[in-house]
Order: C-alpha cells, then structure tokens, then sequence
C-alpha cells in the first residue's frame, strides 16, 4: 500500500528539470570544496565556471582534466561529455 520514500525520491530526481537542479547543486558543492570555485552553470553542453580572482581563473585553466574528472564523478560516467568554460567576473 505505501510506497517506499527511497523508491519516490529516484523516480522525482529523474524527472529532467529536477535532474538538471541537483545536478547543478552537487556539482557546484564538489568545485567549491575542491577548488574554490565561486559559481557554476550547468548548460545542456557546457559548463561555465565563474570566479574574482585572475589567479584562481588561470590555476583552474591548468586544471581542466582534474575539473573533467570530478564532473565525470558527480554527473555519472555515462553523462555527455560537457565544455569547460573558465570566465573571470
């Protein structure tokens, strides 16, 4: 009679909008611990990173396969393979 709250939550999250948002957010939590990223934009075939400082701008410029890996992490293996876009603000 009841269903399963796990089994709810799996069915909610694939729904596209919805997938994109905790998408976005885990992606966003992961760059910011890791490297200090300030904003994130997930697009259908890019993600932009945004950032102050021209120092952290360049260094994360230097590390664009580290950054490809931890996307490839959070987003799944399976996910489309996305451009990084580096943007000082």
């Amino acid at each position: 009679m009841f269903t399963n709250i796990n089994k709810v939550l799996s069915r909610f999250k694939t729904r596209p909008n919805i997938k994109n948002k905790f998408d976005k957010g885990n992606l966003e939590k992961v760059l910011k611990e890791k490297f200090g990223v300030e904003e994130v934009s997930l697009k259908s075939n890019r993600i932009e990173i945004r950032t102050t400082s021209n120092l952290l701008a360049q260094e994360l410029s230097y590390r664009k396969e580290d950054i490809e890996r931890e996307v490839g992490i959070v987003l799944g293996r399976g996910a489309k393979k996305k451009e990084i876009i580096i943007k000082r603000i």
